[in-house]
């Protein structure tokens, strides 16, 4: 899983406009962008380490589920279901 200075640092890059050209991003990263002023200058950097941070508890939860020897497949569908609607477009 992700450690914390991997996550800063794919926030940072993303921040920086790193991985518009490799077509990783956007026009939501483009209008999250737009939100960073002054009053909100790292905007960006916490939707972004938010997002890695909560996708990692997800992945997470869903491979214990997962390897429980009696899996719980409504959970494990809840648990996809969630990490789906937050990579969502």
């Amino acid at each position: 899983m992700f450690l914390t200075g991997e996550i800063e640092a794919v926030a940072a890059a993303a921040a920086e406009k790193d991985w518009m050209w490799v077509g990783f991003l956007d026009d939501q990263f483009t209008q999250l962008q737009q939100l960073q002023d002054v009053s909100k200058p790292d905007i960006v950097f916490e939707v972004v380490s938010h997002f890695f941070e909560d996708s990692e508890k997800l992945l997470n939860e869903l491979a214990t589920t997962q390897s429980q020897q009696c899996a719980y497949f409504k959970k494990i569908g809840a648990h996809v279901h969630q990490l789906k609607g937050s990579s969502s477009r």
